[in-house]
């Protein structure tokens, strides 16, 4: 059963970014075809990455590498608008964490912070007690207090009822891979950004610190 409740969650984190990325592909095919087949060629690897069946484990630097492609391929859709900014030590480059634990927390910065001119994405990645913490922050738009309300409140809805996927779906994707030992906290101001803090727990022996 829990297997194929990570399945369902992974499968539902894909269909509106592959279809907005075909739209792009199939614009760009006739603009410049260089550069459709850039965009076919990452979204490849995406695809490779994101369908692997084998394990919902991955190292975290196949996580970021998977940003990094996908940061690129919005930014051919939004004019380069997106600066990805990453600070981590080689050491948490390579602690193994669940796969797509990371990449939403980007996909709803994009989608919720990009009516600014430009989109500062910053992702820090530390380890402290057999813990990886994970704070991602932007310089979007930001929430006002009671949206950011509800998005808490929505964290801990029901993943197959909720209809806002992103977040909650993390969250409750959190919560069956590792339990209550995970955490995911959210802070934002309207017009001044979003900040989310993310605790992933490593395995005994998976990190020295």
């Amino acid at each position: 059963m829990r297997d194929i409740q990570l399945k369902e969650i992974e499968r539902q984190f894909q269909p509106h970014f592959l279809f907005n990325t075909m739209q792009t592909i199939q614009y760009l095919i006739t603009l410049s075809p260089k550069l459709a087949q850039t965009v076919v060629q990452q979204l490849s690897q995406m695809l490779r990455y994101s369908l692997r069946t084998n394990s919902h484990t991955v190292e975290l630097n196949e996580e970021l590498n998977y940003i990094e492609q996908y940061v690129a391929i919005q930014n051919i859709r939004f004019d380069d608008m997106i600066k990805l900014h990453i600070e981590s030590s080689e050491e948490a480059r390579h602690q193994t964490i669940g796969k797509m634990m990371l990449q939403p927390l980007i996909e709803n910065a994009i989608k919720h912070g990009r009516d600014t001119e430009s989109l500062d994405i910053t992702i820090r990645l530390t380890l402290a007690r057999q813990n990886l913490h994970v704070l991602v922050c932007d310089n979007g738009i930001g929430m006002s207090s009671s949206r950011l309300q509800y998005v808490r409140q929505s964290l801990n809805n029901d993943v197959f009822d909720t209809k806002h996927l992103g977040l909650n779906h993390l969250h409750n994707k959190a919560m069956i891979q590792y339990g209550s030992h995970a955490r995911l906290h959210i802070f934002s101001k309207r017009n001044q950004g979003t900040l989310i803090c993310y605790k992933i727990p490593l395995s005994r022996g998976n990190v020295d610190v």
